[in-house]
């Protein structure tokens, strides 16, 4: 499912270069004077060094101006949704063709669903999965259908996985056992709590994942219901 998400910081220039360069025309001789020795030159570039200093100028080497700073992430809640929330990282461990980096893929996977549960956007999660994958249609077409109105989020402890291991890892494809926990959440309606629901355990899940392009990419999972 493939998805993600970076400013340019304002450069403020000073003066200065251009009051030195103004500086030395206006100190030059004149017709019938003698030429300021190096002494009286350097001090008066001196001062002047010095006077835009004290003005709060700056040179260009001092305008390095700083990142403007990321805004404050807002978690969901009954005032509203979440907003400024951070996109899930890509961890290195994908990357690696072995059964670590397909359990480090599906566990982002299950931060890409976190983050599409709380701000509606399931790029992230297309960016690392198949268009085949039945599951990650299914979430993502009930988690985007509820943002699309505008009115409508959710608020949600997030979900994750725990006791994942590889059965099988040959010829590029990984199948990966797992445990599933869907963190509780509450569905919103214009600040209206419409319902909540979560806080499940699935004991016996599976998902199966491809070596593709130096990483590996979720092609489906399946989550089997508790019984009862």
């Amino acid at each position: 499912m493939n998805g993600a998400g970076r400013k340019v910081a304002q450069r403020r220039v000073g003066s200065l270069s251009m009051a030195v360069v103004c500086g030395m025309l206006l100190t030059g001789c004149g017709p019938s004077d003698e030429p300021e020795g190096p002494e009286s030159t350097a001090s008066t570039e001196t001062d002047q060094v010095d006077e835009g200093s004290e003005s709060g100028e700056v040179t260009d080497e001092a305008a390095e101006a700083e990142p403007d700073p990321e805004p404050e992430p807002v978690p969901a809640s009954s005032e509203g949704p979440a907003e400024n929330w951070p996109e899930p990282e890509v961890p290195d461990e994908v990357y690696q063709e072995t059964g670590d980096g397909a359990i480090a893929m599906l566990e982002h996977w299950v931060e890409t669903r976190n983050y599409l549960q709380l701000t509606g956007d399931d790029e992230p999660m297309w960016e690392i999965s198949s268009e085949d994958c039945e599951l990650c249609q299914n979430v993502t077409e009930r988690m985007t259908g509820v943002y699309a109105t505008g009115d409508h989020w959710y608020e949600s402890e997030g979900s994750s996985i725990d006791s994942a291991y590889a059965t099988n890892v040959l010829d590029g494809r990984a199948y990966v056992m797992f445990e599933f926990y869907e963190g509780r959440f509450v569905a919103y309606e214009n600040g209206d709590e419409l319902g909540q629901g979560g806080g499940s355990d699935f004991d016996l899940c599976e998902a199966a994942l491809d070596y593709v392009d130096g990483r590996w990419l979720v092609q489906e999972i399946n989550v089997i219901p508790p019984e009862g």
